[in-house]
């Protein structure tokens, strides 16, 4: 049995629409960081952040990790290059950046005061984190040359990951208007029936 805890509109997305694309039962429980995290939880996941999966007693933490693991385990969904095409180098690149980069960049706009103490400062962190968004996300649309995902035609997990961030931005309509591409791929993703359906149910708008 598969169960899998996340967060509402949180990076536990990519993974949960896999889970749902694989026709596999799971139990799904979502947690609120507002109400606090229950102790039996964080003795899974010391460090406190979503997702993690439980797989016949294994613990599996981390999005880019389960999100990979999940895509590997059902090659049948067609969510991953196979191991020994070109592509997978340029999938990796892709979850790689997302994770490192991006979603960190994400992580320092959202909790500022994570990174500094003073009000000064944590302005100052904001600000450098938005800058941060933004050359990631014009890099993103220059790899997207190839599209509409990621990776060219085919939908794969680093194209749900990079929609989710996406979901993240404050003004989406700017971002699409300064870079039409990311809007195409984001599009293409939430209109995906079993994409659609996780981001509707984590309150998305689209």
């Amino acid at each position: 049995m598969l169960t899998y805890y996340g967060a509402k509109d949180s990076c536990s997305i990519p993974a949960q629409i896999i889970l749902e694309m694989s026709g596999q039962a799971y139990q799904n429980v979502y947690l609120s960081f507002e109400q606090g995290l229950p102790e039996d939880y964080l003795k899974l996941n010391p460090t406190g952040q979503v997702p993690t999966l439980v797989e016949d007693g294994e613990v599996f933490t981390q999005c880019v990790g389960i999100t990979t693991y999940l895509a590997d385990k059902w090659p049948q969904l067609n969510m991953t290059p196979a191991l020994d095409s070109p592509q997978r180098g340029h999938y990796l690149k892709w979850m790689h950046f997302l994770n490192s980069s991006m979603h960190e960049a994400y992580l320092r706009a959202y909790y500022p005061n994570k990174y500094a103490v003073s009000k000064q400062a944590c302005d100052e962190v904001l600000a450098m984190a938005k800058q941060a968004i933004d050359k990631h996300y014009d890099i993103a649309n220059g790899w997207l040359e190839q599209g509409p995902y990621c990776l060219g035609e085919n939908l794969q997990a680093c194209d749900l990951y990079l929609a989710t961030l996406i979901s993240w931005q404050d003004d989406r309509a700017a971002l699409f208007a300064r870079l039409p591409r990311l809007q195409l791929l984001f599009e293409k993703v939430t209109s995906h029936p079993t994409a659609n359906k996780v981001f509707v149910e984590h309150g998305t708008a689209l």
